[in-house]
């Protein structure tokens, strides 16, 4: 039987707009210090998304406590479940894969209009395990079969991405391997749901905290924050910011993420003045939101640190 250092390095198992997989090199650059000299913090994320800094930190730094948490409830129960029961998710997913993977193309839309009614009609509570493990199973058939791995929901809190027209004829949709790693690298992550407020009562002098809100819209049109059926506008990124500043005066790392509204608007400095006790860096990214490949490209992104 392997053992868990034999495991790969985990890696996203969710595609989630915004995901910062891109960024990881760049982010590496503006650590600080106190993280390479023993460091015995503990780390904070509660925008947990896609989870790629998460994993990035776990295999970095090894922490020896880290809380993580988002909004999104059937977004943590995925991630609880794998985290505690993976085998029975991969009990579930596995014939899904399957019979998806054989279909044509009339066969597979069928499958995922099924299995998307089925998730919406379900509740996403309960402490049934097998219930639980069907739900997190769906969401990831879902996450790789919809179009453009778009997790999108309703104002009710429905997931509404249509099916997808995948380029390849064969995705990924089971990736058991880096599951297992996930599931490994997650055992000793305590994973709620809950507001990034949450974490105000937990942080001290010396741990680390990562924000990654849903990012402040650079257009009228541009806006995606349907991960939940509410929305982040500009007080909250306020109140972001005021408990951002808290945390600081109380000793924590912190560090944000954001649009860089000055990337399109020489005069709205929102965040050059919301944040201007604070050290802002740029970073380069591309935008992956567009149906279309010529509508996608790089953009400046803020990074905002108190070092």
């Amino acid at each position: 039987m392997s053992s868990v250092h034999s495991l790969p390095v985990a890696r996203p198992f969710l595609k989630w707009v915004g995901g910062k997989s891109q960024l990881l090199g760049q982010f590496a650059e503006l650590f600080p210090p106190a993280l390479r000299a023993d460091w015995r913090g503990r780390y904070f994320e509660p925008f947990l998304g896609g989870g790629a800094l998460l994993f990035e930190f776990l295999e970095r730094f090894r922490p020896a406590t880290a809380f993580a948490s988002d909004l999104n409830r059937d977004l943590v129960l995925c991630y609880q479940m794998i985290r505690d029961d993976l085998d029975s998710i991969l009990a579930e997913l596995r014939p899904l894969a399957e019979a998806y993977l054989e279909g044509d193309r009339t066969t597979r839309d069928g499958l995922f209009y099924a299995v998307r009614e089925d998730f919406n009609r379900a509740e996403a509570g309960g402490n049934d395990s097998a219930h639980r493990a069907r739900r997190a199973s769906q969401l990831l058939f879902l996450n790789k079969t919809c179009f453009n791995g778009l997790y999108r929901v309703n104002r009710r809190g429905a997931f509404n991405t249509p099916s997808g027209a995948w380029k390849q004829n064969r995705p990924l949709i089971c990736d058991e391997q880096n599951l297992r790693a996930v599931s490994a690298a997650l055992r000793n992550v305590r994973l709620e749901c809950a507001a990034y407020d949450w974490i105000e009562a937990q942080v001290g002098a010396g741990d680390f905290v990562y924000f990654d809100p849903p990012y402040r819209p650079l257009s009228p049109t541009s806006s995606f924050k349907s991960y939940t059926a509410g929305g982040f506008d500009d007080e909250q990124q306020r109140q972001l910011a005021a408990c951002f500043a808290r945390l600081a005066e109380r000793g924590a790392m912190v560090m944000l993420s954001n649009s860089d509204p000055l990337s399109v608007d020489p005069a709205d400095s929102f965040f050059d003045e919301l944040y201007s006790g604070f050290r802002i860096h740029r970073v380069q990214a591309s935008r992956m939101v567009n149906a279309k490949a010529s509508g996608r490209g790089r953009i400046s992104e803020i990074v905002v640190t108190n070092w």
